[in-house]
């Protein structure tokens, strides 16, 4: 995610298999970039630092990942 430049690339796609959560690459195995509203980026930068304080919370607890937002297990 850009803030910057109000974009958002997408290389690939969390999916659920049962109760499994994988990566899986995108449709046409290509990046795309989207853009974002200028109204979303502020609540998109709020979720960011509401998600560094639960890792910081979770100590060695939290599963690394790139997501914004992450999915509920």
């Amino acid at each position: 995610m850009d803030f910057e430049r109000r974009t958002l690339t997408v290389r690939s796609q969390l999916q659920r298999g049962g109760k499994e959560l994988y990566e899986d690459p995108t449709k046409n195995r290509r990046a795309r970039t989207i853009p974002i509203p200028l109204m979303c980026i502020a609540r998109l930068r709020w979720q960011c630092l509401r998600q560094a304080a639960q890792r910081a919370a979770a100590w060695g607890d939290w599963k690394a990942g790139d997501y914004v937002l992450r999915p509920r297990r």
